[in-house]
């Protein structure tokens, strides 16, 4: 997760340099940019992986799982996609390649809970958290 603002938004400009067609030195940027070109990655999943990203530092938490579902699009469901499109794998799989994506990036949710806290960042929606925790004292669960 970016930390450092203003090198996101730099990461973020080089990024569109990259693939106007000019190469930037960022061997990452570059390398992604020639990747994307080859693999025909569609540009809606690297907007929106960066858009998540952005969220990263703007955004501190989530009411509700909706709330959250853009995010996750951004922040993990497109991995898949990506990881779908290099293996070659068939457009029929992408809906399951996005659920691993998701359920990665719960893993990390749950991995990095204190240190998400430490950085005032709550991912699990609030909301559906009260109600979870109301639901687990009223069952004994």
């Amino acid at each position: 997760m970016p930390q450092d603002t203003e090198g996101f938004y730099s990461f973020v400009e080089r990024y569109r340099t990259a693939m106007s067609g000019e190469r930037t030195g960022d061997i990452v940027v570059d390398s992604f940019s020639e990747l994307s070109a080859r693999k025909s990655f569609r540009r809606e999943w690297t907007d929106a992986f960066l858009k998540s990203m952005e969220m990263d530092i703007t955004v501190s938490d989530y009411g509700t799982m909706k709330d959250l579902d853009e995010y996750l699009f951004g922040s993990s469901e497109v991995v898949g996609l990506f990881m779908a499109r290099i293996m070659g794998l068939d457009e029929d799989s992408y809906p399951y390649a996005r659920y691993l994506g998701r359920a990665m990036q719960y893993v990390n949710f749950i991995r990095d809970i204190s240190e998400d806290l430490q950085l005032g960042r709550l991912y699990f929606p609030g909301r559906n958290l009260k109600d979870l925790t109301l639901k687990a004292w009223s069952t004994g669960r």
